[in-house]
């Protein structure tokens, strides 16, 4: 009886392709098993690989007898001409293409059972993310290696008072809030508690999740307020026994008002401005080139049909010259809506989702980095 073949489908998969590859009959196990060594794929993935020539060999052929690759006038004989290799690596990759769907369908089955839960269990699921319960299962599901103890920022954030907290983060706020509308309108916030605000910079956590979402929603809350603040009315109607003095002060509140409107103008312009910077920082990223544009069927059977509200960095652009995305809060969600599509819609082993979430912690990083400059 002929050995089991060794290796992952994947693996046997690759074997295959490389012997393919090389196009030698009889197939050269040394240089074979030189180039499935250094495949980046197999080195990803198991960093060390010790297919030898041996075990390269061992393995093709019991692959050959297992799939009854043999020739026609000889059905005890293994084939191992070119059209016998190629028979091979089609039939593996039918096999690895059937598994990658079945591993797609039990995904989706579980991405399914995730949303469909009740609205309570749903609410203390998202708690426990805040509060970092869930730190270790995303970590575990994603491949990512779990500190062994609580960052700091974190312990600290749970040790500090509560109301010290909420008072740093509000002058926090209004530091973003300044850095989005510019100096000339920063001149004019109050400056009493900036010497109390650098006392406590050293001591209370500003880096935690919960803190950073909620500065956001303030932050942006606070530059929609000012932008939605009414004008004064206009009054087009003059009496006719209208005093002069009386006459002056409405040509001076109308002076005011167009001064007003013009400072609005002004702001909307410097933010837009910043959005379509910080816009252009994100594009230029090494991974960048995955999202300039819509994805296309083509290129990505049944997209469509698992993402239903599809994101790229050429919408983005439209949208914040069009005024849509007007803030640093629309921005982070337009953007994490882009992310979160690929890394939903690709497999968490695949090249394009890792490509994906490393482009994804470093928007995150630059986008904080910005906000917490002065």
């Amino acid at each position: 009886m002929a050995d089991s073949p060794e290796g992952a489908l994947w693996e046997q998969l690759l074997l295959a392709q490389t012997v393919y590859q090389l196009a030698a009959s009889p197939p050269a196990w040394e240089k074979v098993s030189d180039m499935l060594c250094k495949h980046p794929i197999m080195l990803e993935i198991q960093k060390n690989p010790t297919w030898t020539a041996d075990k390269c060999e061992t393995t093709w052929r019991a692959l050959m007898l297992m799939h009854k690759i043999v020739e026609a006038d000889d059905a005890k004989a293994p084939r191992t001409g070119r059209k016998a290799q190629l028979a091979l690596a089609q039939v593996l990759y039918g096999a690895r293409l059937a598994q990658l769907h079945e591993q797609i369908q039990e995904k989706e089955t579980k991405f399914r059972c995730v949303w469909s839960v009740s609205p309570s269990e749903l609410h203390e699921r998202l708690q426990n993310l805040e509060s970092g319960k869930l730190d270790e299962e995303l970590c575990r599901d994603n491949g990512i290696r779990m500190e062994a103890s609580p960052s700091p920022s974190r312990k600290r954030a749970a040790d500090a008072p509560a109301s010290a907290d909420d008072s740093d983060e509000v002058n926090e706020h209004l530091q973003v809030e300044q850095d989005l509308l510019g100096s000339d309108q920063a001149a004019d916030a109050p400056k009493t508690e900036e010497p109390e605000r650098e006392e406590r910079a050293s001591t209370q956590p500003t880096n935690t999740y919960k803190s950073r979402a909620r500065r956001r929603t303030e932050s942006s809350g606070r530059a929609a307020e000012a932008s939605r603040t009414p004008s004064p009315t206009r009054s087009t109607r003059r009496s006719r026994g209208r005093s002069p003095e009386v006459s002056e002060q409405s040509a001076g509140e109308e002076g005011s008002e167009a001064v007003s409107d013009a400072e609005r103008d002004k702001t909307r312009r410097r933010t837009t401005q910043i959005l379509l910077m910080l816009h252009n920082q994100v594009s230029n990223h090494t991974h960048g080139n995955l999202f300039h544009q819509a994805i296309k069927e083509v290129d990505a059977p049944n997209y469509y049909e698992l993402i239903k509200q599809p994101m790229d960095l050429k919408l983005i652009k439209q949208r914040i010259k069009e005024g849509t995305i007007a803030s640093m809060l629309d921005l982070r969600q337009a953007l994490s809506l882009m992310f979160a599509n690929a890394l939903m819609y690709n497999r968490p082993d695949t090249e394009v989702h890792r490509m994906a979430n490393e482009m994804r912690l470093a928007t995150d990083e630059m986008l904080d980095q910005f906000e917490d400059t002065p």
